[in-house]
């Protein structure tokens, strides 16, 4: 199996910084709360098996399994040729009236430069014959809203040109990734095998606003199987930037689901907000006035 692998040692449970001491009331409860957070630090990180667990960050799949990490960059650099050159235009939107004109001046002569040379890169990029006309378009029009003053409404047709145009390069681009993604994948679960394979674990790191349609969350939840909002096998985790990270809230809704299932009879309990609940109950027994 192609990628970068080396032996994990002890990264599984990399040293964290101590939390924020935690408001309490005084007293005996104090320490019997502090040990409550202990034993639960404690069993989450015992708990955590040595995969196999399937981490995406960003462009890049990661593997741990058995005390070693495995890599692989699932963006190809057609992809990425598409990414930046429909960044182009956003580029000129974005700018719209930020700039002093004697400095937009100035730029835009410069990324008149840089369009011209792009055009070659991506005439030689190995994208296919209509994916490239449409890409080169999208510099072209580029330019012509560079030769003259970046007004509104030059800019709104800019967009509306090339609104059609980026979302077929959108379409080429996504297949390209799913393509290398899985390309990854298999031959990972090819490698585990089925026994492994049926404890696989996935985490998904991304942003806030691709948590409903992150293109790994849906590709692994069709493959495992999984309807969206379970995370039973596949985890989105949000505003995390690091495999550690990702590792340690696994971990964490390893453990949350087997107090919730042992206390409550419902493993997704302490996935929500635990309060959570009780509050809509009480929110549709309340008439709370509306705020205006």
């Amino acid at each position: 199996m192609r990628g970068v692998r080396h032996r994990l040692g002890t990264a599984w449970h990399a040293a964290r910084a101590k939390p924020p001491g935690r408001p309490g009331v005084g007293g005996p409860l104090d320490r019997l709360d502090d040990e409550f957070h202990s034993a639960y630090e404690r069993s989450r990180d015992a708990n955590a098996d040595d995969g196999p667990v399937f981490v995406v960050l960003a462009n890049d799949l990661v593997l741990f399994h058995r005390g070693q990490r495995s890599e692989w960059s699932f963006s190809p650099r057609t992809y990425h040729v598409l990414k930046e050159v429909a960044h182009v235009p956003l580029a000129l939107f974005s700018s719209l009236g930020n700039e002093p004109p004697e400095h937009a001046l100035g730029r835009s002569r410069a990324l008149l430069d840089w369009i011209e040379r792009a055009q070659k890169d991506v005439a030689e990029a190995g994208l296919d014959a209509a994916t490239t006309r449409d890409a080169r378009q999208v510099l072209t029009l580029s330019a012509q809203a560079l030769g003259g003053p970046l007004e509104r409404a030059v800019v709104q047709k800019l967009a509306e040109a090339t609104g059609p145009l980026l979302r077929r390069m959108i379409d080429r681009a996504t297949a390209l990734q799913l393509d290398a993604l899985h390309e990854h994948v298999q031959a990972a679960l090819d490698e585990l095998g089925p026994a492994a394979v049926a404890r696989l674990q996935v985490v998904v790191t991304g942003n806030h606003q691709a948590r409903v349609r992150s293109l790994p969350m849906q590709y692994f939840r069709a493959r495992l199987r999984e309807p969206e909002g379970e995370e039973r096998r596949v985890t989105y985790a949000e505003a995390v930037s690091t495999e550690q990270e990702a590792l340690t809230l696994l971990a964490t809704k390893v453990l949350d689901q087997s107090i919730a299932s042992a206390f409550f009879g419902d493993p997704k309990r302490m996935q929500r907000d635990l309060l959570g609940d009780s509050a809509q109950q009480l929110l549709e027994a309340r008439a709370f006035p509306p705020i205006r």
